[in-house]
């Protein structure tokens, strides 16, 4: 061994191995320091002599180097995985990378930490690209969202690093456990993003991910990130020469992904016979237009009510069609906020209390006074009442109210505004509300999981001026689900992203089962236009198929300009539209109701993978 080499092994156990002096032997304490002493001043004559070690790994230009790469095809194998491209076997292997890293004996520096950042960066602000097409000013939010998340990537490394060199908890299991804790607090933190899991790149496998019944989905991540472990530590087993360890990774691999195949056909059989035994629910049509959204600081109000009124004169044609192509339909679904036009459904629940100070400003402005603010109020109810009229006219391919047969005919779900002045405040509600036969409006549901910055403004004491400059009035939460009992069946509506969030999707089915409403169909109205056909579409129907597997029940989707949908309890993809298409699908559910454990008990794995990976990081090294 040549001075310089020896030079620089002794000074690489020196730096990465960090040498600790025992303290129970003075003989060994005294040759380790004379060592280190040795190593020391070997560097020192090393650097005063202008050599640099050839050990890529103490050299700054070597880390990043030996971290930019597996970084980098971890976070375009991700990206290959999800739609538009949909290569979902990637995704069985693009963590492989960053797994790479994990394993690693020799501790990684800020820089390779940085590095791991900007792959994450790379990763999300493709995969959010279609936040930015809806608003100008959503630039902000869409470079705000994928920075954030982008740290969950190195937070990922740190804490499966910490496991395997701190704890000694084999890769296998340690990198499973941090991710998914760590995909399960992104889904919580700052109101949460839970699309874009590992799991979500193989929702359009029905056979992959029936599993997601008792595990979640963050449980189908834990299985698909267990896999990528094995095959990383079956690489290493490899190159190491070890054949009898890489024989059991390799194995353990391959009876992961066996379970999951026979499970998911087992699961898929099982489907098949309840469907040939369970007649259909109802007859449902679900309504797609390609109507675009247009946010305007200063719109042009002609112009502006013209394109609303057209919007709604396309969905009140098409359900006519509809209604001339099948007959019995039992439901008709507009989707999110296609039915408001320029008149919300509009309430005043107020007696004699006073008028709220804002309402009281807002009539100083225009110059109205409390009793004609009502008459308006009164003009919107019936204004309303007209268009549920000619809407369920259109839904019986009928041209005149005085002709209705007296037999119950279509009933509404619509995607409609909702405004009610109370005494606090003026409320205003992104809803889905729920109309009879005869045009009466029988159940609101208004939604409970609102966008930021779509549909409010948060810390609005530090931000509350946006809402000014972007005359833009918010929305309120709804507070509880709703069930609406059609043809002797319960549904329960959700509105746009909130098919996202699947503990909020669990928790309702839960309250109304407690109030005797157990729904067996789940519908989502969402109005996806404000994405221009991009994957974004496609990442809200992933999110819904996982729900319904989740829940076992059927998931109808009614969306603006796409995707509409219809999904059975196994994830399955029954029918769908194409983007930008004016279509009409008739959606004939079927009850499913097989038992889940993620409706019986949550989601307890997901929660001990985030305590876990909680506790990695604050609790101090022994």
């Amino acid at each position: 061994m040549t001075s310089a080499l020896r030079t620089a092994v002794c000074i690489r156990r020196v730096q990465d191995r960090k040498l600790k002096v025992p303290h129970t032997d003075p003989r060994q304490k005294t040759e380790l320091c004379a060592n280190g002493m040795e190593s020391m001043n070997l560097r020192q004559n090393l650097q005063k002599s202008g050599k640099r070690s050839a050990d890529p790994a103490t050299s700054s230009d070597g880390v990043r180097s030996t971290v930019w790469l597996p970084a980098l095809i971890s976070s375009i194998g991700l990206l290959l995985a999800f739609p538009p491209l949909n290569l979902f076997p990637v995704a069985w292997i693009a963590p492989m990378g960053w797994l790479s890293l994990c394993q690693r004996p020799a501790p990684l520096g800020r820089k390779a930490y940085w590095t791991l950042w900007l792959s994450g960066c790379l990763f999300w602000l493709v995969s959010l690209h279609s936040i930015r097409l809806a608003f100008w000013a959503l630039y902000a939010g869409w470079l705000a969202l994928a920075l954030y998340l982008a740290i969950y990537v190195p937070l990922f490394v740190a804490a499966t690093r910490l496991m395997v060199h701190r704890w000694h908890i084999p890769l296998i299991l340690s990198a499973p456990v941090a991710w998914t804790g760590l995909e399960w607090i992104r889904s919580y933190l700052f109101t949460g993003y839970a699309a874009n899991t590992l799991a979500h790149s193989q929702a359009f496998q029905p056979i992959l991910i029936q599993t997601a019944d008792h595990l979640g989905t963050g449980g189908l991540s834990f299985l698909i990130m267990m896999f990528a472990a094995c095959l990383e530590t079956a690489r290493n087993h490899w190159i190491a020469g070890n054949s009898t360890k890489l024989g059991t990774a390799g194995t353990a691999a391959c009876i992961l992904l066996g379970g999951m195949l026979g499970y998911g056909a087992w699961r898929l059989r099982q489907a098949d016979q309840l469907a040939a035994e369970n007649p259909v629910l109802l007859r449902c049509v679900l309504l797609q237009e390609n109507t675009p959204s247009i946010f305007e600081m200063n719109p042009n109000l002609d112009a502006y009510y013209q394109r609303a009124q057209s919007a709604w004169t396309s969905y009140a044609n098409l359900s006519r069609k509809a209604a001339a192509d099948w007959s019995d339909i039992d439901l008709v679904v507009w989707p999110e906020s296609t039915f408001t036009a320029t008149t919300p459904w509009t309430q005043w629940d107020m007696d004699d209390e006073p008028l709220p100070k804002s309402l009281e400003n807002d009539l100083q402005t225009y110059q109205m006074t409390r009793a004609g603010l009502q008459q308006s109020i009164e003009q919107a109810q019936q204004h309303f009442q007209m268009k549920a009229r000619l809407a369920l006219l259109a839904a019986r391919g009928m041209d005149s109210w005085a002709q209705l047969p007296a037999e119950p005919g279509p009933e509404l779900l619509v995607g409609c505004d909702h405004v009610r002045y109370a005494p606090d405040r003026v409320h205003r509600y992104n809803s889905a509300v729920w109309i009879r036969s005869d045009g009466t409006v029988s159940d609101i549901y208004h939604k409970m999981h609102l966008v930021v910055f779509g549909e409010y403004i948060p810390l609005r004491p530090l931000l509350g001026w946006l809402e000014t400059w972007f005359s833009f009035a918010g929305t309120q939460p709804g507070s509880q689900p709703k069930a609406m009992e059609v043809a002797d069946v319960h549904l329960a509506p959700n509105i746009c992203f909130e098919s996202m969030v699947p503990p909020l999707i669990r928790w309702q089915i839960q309250q109304l089962k407690r109030q005797g409403t157990n729904p067996q169909v789940l519908i989502n109205l969402t109005n996806d236009s404000w994405f221009k056909g991009t994957s974004m579409l496609d990442h809200h129907l992933a999110s819904s198929i996982l729900c319904s597997v989740e829940n076992r029940r059927p998931m109808l989707v009614a969306a603006n300009t796409g995707i509409t949908a219809e999904i059975d309890g196994s994830g399955r993809l029954l029918q769908g539209t194409q983007r930008f298409a004016a279509q009409a699908l008739l959606a004939q559910p079927r009850r499913d109701g097989r038992w889940s454990m993620v409706q019986a008990l949550g989601y307890p794995l997901s929660w001990l993978c985030a305590i876990t990976t909680f506790f990695v990081f604050v609790i101090p090294k022994r």
